[in-house]
């Protein structure tokens, strides 16, 4: 007989592995697309057994709200790209999203915080040790692509397609790696931990991205002050930043594209990004004009609203956006009743920190939603249901999060 959990894991840790590869420079567009499809057969395999084997997180109002999104995805397809386009809009919009979600908040439930974030943590460092290799050289992991504009990009971090979705990830990592040498790591294993941490902060710098700058530094903010107030923490702040500082100085062309990116005029662009997405939302209000459409109508540029909540109300109008828009909520206000006011949970607060982070970070970017962006999308969901404590009753006196999986 089919060992039904270990089923569920192996196909969960088996889909975000095939979402980091599919992301990696090594691969052809053909090759990333047979791996992006794979990825979304197996999702949708898992969320199938999920939903087979029985909900158990509780959640079945808010897996309704979440499949009325997919249904008013699919209304908006429909409307403005017909009804063979519209199939392929709720394949690869709604159902994918539908089943990362619930594979994400059953895995959570089910197997706890450990078993949720180990393929992401462990894809995380197989992007940093593959960067390191072409950073330090080696050819024989070089990509093949290259970023004639931002050149430190090739040099370090430019084994992975997206640098707003690698700075994401090395934003949200950084973070975990600092909680986990704060809580319970002595010795060897905290200076491990706070070398990762070091050699994960300078990562971020090297991704010249900028939200993610912000990311960091908000959910650090938000962090130590949900951990006893900010001016007794104050050494850790020290250390952060006398972290960026050294990368800073010993990698001058890091600090040049810093410059670069601040004074490439794409920030003052911004403003009219925002008020032209304003305006298509104004006339298709509804329905909005489909989605992943708008950035069929725009620039060169503005491949994206650079918002996320603005891209969600021109792409899906108001009733998409409400649905989704409710979801968010939902988990806001049931994660901040666990940081802010019960304060039971020592892990969570770190995960608490991440989801107002990103939050905030895609008020200049836009791919927690969007299919073309599904690594962010998973790394968003992880960040958000690991912001809730397990068990709110109970909560353990140590940092559940280094424990054994078997006791998460």
């Amino acid at each position: 007989m089919v060992n039904v959990r270990r089923l569920i894991l192996f196909c969960y840790n088996l889909s975000v592995c095939l979402l980091f590869l599919s992301f990696l420079e090594y691969f052809s567009p053909s090759q990333s697309l047979i791996l992006s499809s794979l990825t979304w057969v197996s999702f949708v395999i898992t969320s199938v057994i999920l939903v087979f084997t029985r909900i158990v997180s509780g959640n079945r109002f808010l897996y309704l709200v979440i499949f009325l999104y997919v249904v008013l995805v699919w209304v908006s397809a429909y409307v403005n790209l017909g009804f063979i386009k519209s199939l392929t809009s709720l394949a690869f919009s709604g159902i994918l999203y539908f089943s990362i979600f619930l594979t994400a908040n059953e895995v959570f439930f089910r197997f706890g915080r450990i078993a949720l974030l180990t393929p992401v943590r462990y894809s995380y460092l197989a992007i940093i040790v593959l960067s390191v290799f072409v950073f330090l050289g080696f050819d024989a992991f070089a990509p093949s692509g290259k970023n004639d504009f931002y050149p430190v990009i090739t040099t370090f971090s430019g084994v992975f397609r997206n640098q707003n979705t690698l700075g994401m990830m090395a934003a949200c990592s950084t973070m975990i790696f600092f909680h986990w040498a704060v809580i319970d790591s002595v010795g060897l294993k905290r200076i491990f931990l706070y070398s990762v941490f070091f050699v994960s902060l300078g990562f971020v710098v090297f991704t010249l991205s900028r939200a993610s700058y912000l990311l960091v530094c908000l959910s650090f903010f938000i962090y130590l002050t949900l951990s006893g107030g900010f001016v007794s923490k104050f050494k850790y702040f020290v250390v952060f930043s006398l972290g960026i500082v050294i990368v800073l100085l010993m990698y001058p062309d890091v600090y040049g594209g810093i410059v670069l990116r601040l004074n490439d005029g794409t920030l003052s662009q911004r403003d009219v990004i925002w008020m032209d997405a304003f305006h298509k939302f104004i006339n298709n209000y509804l329905v909005g004009v489909g989605p992943g459409i708008y950035r069929y109508e725009v620039g060169d540029f503005s491949l994206s609203a650079h918002n996320a909540y603005l891209m969600q109300l021109v792409n899906l109008g108001i009733l998409g956006f409400c649905a989704w828009f409710f979801i968010i909520i939902y988990y806001f206000f049931k994660s901040s009743y666990v940081n802010v006011f019960l304060k039971q949970d020592v892990d969570s607060r770190i995960f608490y920190s991440l989801f107002v982070g990103i939050l905030a970070h895609q008020v200049f970017e836009s791919s927690i939603f969007s299919i073309q962006h599904p690594m962010t999308i998973t790394l968003f969901v992880c960040m958000l249901i690991s912001s809730l404590s397990k068990g709110t009753q109970n909560a353990p006196t140590k940092s559940a999060i280094i424990r054994p999986l078997s006791t998460a």
